[in-house]
């Protein structure tokens, strides 16, 4: 537990409530010889993990212990944060093994949950407009990912986005995301049409205020998986491409 950042005072009151059910503060105080001021800290710390809690109103008394599912999920988002974080760093370091006169800055081939937490990551970004070019049933008859796709709206709204869509192919999930109604698309800041000359799966993201593109595809097991790269000519391709395909 000392690797999961827990104090030796909160590793000792979690392993003494747990082998003295319904024990209390001063039997924790009197045995483990803690201060009651650096009990009441652990006993907060562990409680805000869910691994203890108290039986009664007070705090100081029916002390009992929970499983440790609440730090495992900590442990769990922390691995995923620093698995992204490792896969940004490759990315710099590939960067810098490129031709310094290369168009083309970085590629990364990414995996299904890589590709879902990069979608995100790119919401979060500042940018003022996406390029949006392909199909959304395709991706969502293998996984839902109306809830991702909701999430990248709601945070391009908040960061004052825009957003250009052509839609090759329509369906329920796309309705969950686009109704192609004028006051909405109006209200989201959003002009979406109908593309239907191109009906293979994917899914392209652009952006006007940074040279990311992000292509969308399945892998040969018919998994959603991506292709991201940073060039400034390609992302002037595509960012050309889907506004003339749009207006």
């Amino acid at each position: 537990m000392q690797r999961a950042n827990l104090s030796e005072a909160e590793i000792q009151l979690y392993l003494y409530i747990l082998g003295n059910p319904g024990c209390n503060v001063a039997d924790a105080c009197r045995k483990l010889k803690i201060s009651k001021s650096t009990i009441y800290r652990a006993f907060e710390k562990l409680s805000s993990l869910e691994m203890v809690n108290s039986k009664s109103n007070k705090w100081e008394t029916e002390l009992h212990a929970n499983s440790l599912h609440g730090l495992i999920k900590i442990l769990e988002n922390e691995q995923r944060k620093n698995r992204r974080l490792i896969e940004m760093l490759k990315t710099v370091e590939s960067r810098k093994l490129l031709h310094h006169n290369s168009q083309i800055s970085g590629m990364e081939i990414l995996d299904e949950e890589e590709t879902i937490e990069r979608y995100i990551d790119l919401s979060e970004m500042k940018w003022n407009s996406v390029f949006v070019f392909g199909s959304w049933e395709d991706f969502n008859n293998v996984r839902n990912i109306i809830p991702t796709e909701q999430k990248f709206i709601n945070n391009r709204i908040k960061n004052g986005g825009k957003a250009f869509v052509a839609i090759t192919k329509d369906g329920p999930a796309t309705r969950e995301i686009i109704d192609f109604n004028h006051e909405i698309d109006k209200k989201e800041e959003r002009v979406s049409k109908k593309a239907e000359f191109y009906q293979k799966p994917v899914w392209v993201n652009v952006f006007d205020g940074n040279n990311y593109v992000s292509l969308w595809n399945f892998n040969s097991h018919g998994r959603i998986a991506s292709t991201f790269i940073e060039s400034a000519p390609l992302a002037e391709f595509y960012r050309n491409f889907i506004y003339k395909t749009i207006v």
